[in-house]
C-alpha cells in the first residue's frame, strides 16, 4: 500500500477519515494483503465472532 495524505476530516466523513488513517497505519507496517488477512481471520477467531462472513479476494 502506497503512503498518500487523507483528504478526508473528521468532520467532513469520519467513516472515509477512519478508513484512510487505518490504511496509513497498515502502509506503515509495510504487511502484505495476505498477512492482514491473516490478522483478521486470528481477530475474528480470538474475538469469537461467529456471525460474520468473510470473503477473499483473489
Amino acid at each position: 500500500m502506497a503512503h498518500y495524505k487523507n483528504d478526508y476530516s473528521k468532520d467532513d466523513d469520519y467513516m472515509m477519515w477512519q478508513l484512510h488513517q487505518t490504511r496509513h497505519f497498515l502502509a506503515k507496517q509495510n504487511i502484505t494483503a495476505s498477512q492482514i488477512h491473516d490478522k483478521a481471520q486470528q481477530f475474528i477467531k480470538k474475538a469469537g465472532l461467529t456471525n460474520l462472513k468473510v470473503f477473499h479476494a483473489k
